[in-house]
């Protein structure tokens, strides 16, 4: 007895440091105290923007209040650090493009909006952004390239356009399942959901995939488990795992020319609790993604999502 509440004394410090470290680092007060938490805050507001320019059926005049709140995060984050960030220039790029497609269309904004964008656009001149166009022959025209162009090629679609068979996709799992374990435990478990009504219920738990969702085909839910754990330093391994298994199935899509897109699970209990039900998943199996799959339209637009450059990301020590 004992050694058992030792044992939870010890997981309730582990917990209250990850709690303290959160909060102090994370940005959940939305204070945007650092330039960190500034340009997090400024990409996932063009990164709103920028998928809404790249669905089907696109309606104009949408995002306006984020359209308001990026233009905000650009002018403040200008005044602190500068203009020089290629993030920055293309979240100004991404006004200009928002700005170009309302004014082609004849789409008036209200007055307030087009004199924030106004304004701001007179400031700098970086080009318009661009969403990528293509065909559906481009978009796996690298599925049998080198690693290289193969990588660079995969794209989340929200453009898609009929069914895809079981069968291809278990092929796709088959593959995916050779991702990398930690010590090999393979705790994490893929429910591939084929019945059109479970899907469209699971997408309306999920919620982001607002515009696009009744496009999607069949899902797929990503689990992990705790079960592998044998001492709180291994907390967060089953999410490293399933991250890993993750990408290597959207990897698998691609290569079997299945079109895909990850859906983030973050969600509350209750609608964990649903999720299992709905799947028959074990209790103690924990939602972490949802990715929705179908054929892919013969037209494409992709979000362009640029990547920050390889000096921002990797650091040689």
């Amino acid at each position: 007895m004992k050694q058992l509440i030792k044992l939870y004394i010890q997981g309730v410090m582990v917990c209250l440091k990850d709690l303290i470290f959160f909060v102090r680092h994370s940005n959940v007060s939305l204070s945007n105290n650092s330039e960190a938490k500034l340009m997090s805050t400024l990409i996932a507001s063009y990164h709103i923007i920028e998928k809404g320019l790249s669905m089907p059926n696109r309606r104009l005049g949408f995002g306006s209040e984020v359209m308001k709140g990026l233009i905000l995060k650009c002018s403040t984050y200008a005044a602190r650090y500068g203009d020089g960030s290629d993030q920055f220039q293309y979240a100004i790029g991404i006004i200009r493009e928002y700005d170009n497609l309302h004014k082609k269309s004849h789409y008036p904004l209200s007055d307030s909006l087009q004199q924030d964008i106004d304004k701001i656009l007179s400031a700098y001149d970086f080009p318009a952004a661009q969403q990528m166009e293509m065909s559906r022959e481009t978009f796996f025209a690298q599925a049998n390239a080198s690693f290289e162009q193969f990588s660079m090629s995969r794209h989340s679609t929200r453009h898609f356009d009929g069914s895809v068979s079981a069968e291809l996709l278990m092929k796709a799992m088959d593959l995916a399942r050779h991702a990398p374990s930690a010590c090999n435990k393979q705790i994490v478990k893929a429910y591939v959901v084929t019945n059109p009504t479970k899907t469209k219920e699971i997408l309306d738990l999920q919620e982001g995939n607002r515009g696009f969702g009744h496009l999607i085909d069949k899902v797929v839910v990503i689990t992990t488990r705790y079960c592998g754990c044998t001492r709180y330093s291994d907390r967060f391994y089953p999410f490293v795992d399933a991250g890993i298994y993750s990408m290597n199935l959207l990897y698998a899509l691609h290569y079997y020319q299945v079109g895909a897109i990850p859906l983030v699970w973050l969600s509350t209990e209750e609608r964990d609790k649903t999720l299992r039900r709905m799947i028959a998943a074990a209790d103690d199996e924990m939602p972490c993604l949802v990715v929705g799959v179908g054929a892919v339209a013969e037209h494409v637009v992709c979000a362009s999502s640029p990547r920050k450059n390889l000096s921002e990301t990797v650091i040689v020590v």
